[in-house]
């Protein structure tokens, strides 16, 4: 297995990220309150073990996650690839067009304390109305790229298939894109599918929250979360199996995202100096015979098993 800390190079820009991305949405509380010193820690952790990317939004805290993390990268900005987002602003608010896109990135600017964004993404396309995307927003991204003001370009978003239909259609030239929670125990989506799809079309496919935000922990997920009850059902049934043979979800979850193929890097999300380390050993664990047949039985009646929060013609085929 490649070590968390080698680097993948996104084409033609040059950036590097190391295997293992560093996730700040919970700098911004949205896993728990955080206190600011411990977040700065978990990143210094991170930046010790030779983790590169680091990933954040707007969204996440409200502004408080880039925040933080502009304070923590104080003196490494250079030795690192910083990612973060642009159109979700709140829950409910979205905001794709090329006016504020711009306005968006010089706060993310002044947050991080930066003069650029090393990958600028469209942040949870399914919100948006697909024309609007290929039409307004990539090409004010190329605007800003062209300025100098961002290095390379992405998209994010929940689903698969929107990601593909964005990435087929687009006349702007992306670098990478970025989905969550179909790469883990629950959801082998990238593994089996779509990771051959969009190397057909030369892109990097990134993947977050390999615990299916928080499903596949010990303590489960937060009130918000938005999986089905049979998924949460599920993730509660692993818990269990893993506590029977000592090992904790969370660990098992992150051993097996990043033991199979699929996703070119996995960016993780640890609150804490002791959840980096902990996300760093889980590539080294051993699973104890029968524990990994325990949990794909627990997890075939969902598997795949997905939600839709976005405009209802961004919604899977299947829903």
């Amino acid at each position: 297995m490649r070590a968390p800390s080698d680097r993948i190079r996104l084409e033609p820009s040059g950036l590097e990220l190391s295997r293992m991305g560093f996730g700040a949405a919970a700098l911004g509380g949205e896993y728990g309150e955080l206190s600011e010193a411990e977040g700065q820690r978990a990143v210094h952790a991170a930046l010790d073990a030779g983790l590169c990317w680091f990933d954040t939004a707007p969204y996440y805290g409200r502004t408080l996650s880039e925040e933080r993390l502009g304070l923590a990268l104080k003196g490494y900005r250079g030795a690192v690839c910083l990612a973060t987002k642009c159109a979700r602003i709140g829950p409910r608010e979205f905001d794709f067009t090329a006016q504020g896109v711009r306005a968006q990135l010089e706060g993310s600017l002044r947050r991080l304390r930066t003069t650029e964004v090393d990958l600028y993404q469209v942040h949870d396309v399914e919100f948006g109305r697909v024309d609007q995307i290929l039409n307004e927003t990539l090409p004010e991204l190329e605007a800003l790229r062209q300025e100098g003001k961002v290095r390379a370009i992405g998209l994010t978003g929940l689903h698969p298939h929107l990601l593909h239909e964005l990435a087929t259609r687009t006349s702007v030239r992306l670098d990478a894109v970025l989905t969550y929670c179909h790469h883990d125990l629950l959801d082998w989506s990238l593994r089996d599918g779509w990771a051959e799809a969009f190397s057909k079309l030369g892109l990097p496919l990134l993947s977050a929250s390999p615990t299916h935000m928080g499903i596949l922990t010990s303590r489960g997920p937060q009130a918000w979360h938005p999986a089905p009850a049979e998924v949460l059902s599920a993730g509660r049934r692993m818990a269990a199996a893993c506590r029977a043979h000592d090992l904790d979800l969370a660990t098992v979850a992150l051993h097996t995202a990043f033991s199979e193929p699929g996703p070119a890097a996995i960016l993780i999300g640890a609150r804490t100096p002791a959840e980096v380390r902990t996300s760093l050993e889980a590539t080294d664990l051993c699973l104890p015979p029968g524990l990994l047949n325990e949990l794909v039985a627990a997890a075939d009646p969902v598997r795949g098993m997905t939600w839709h929060e976005g405009l209802p013609e961004n919604a899977p085929p299947q829903t």
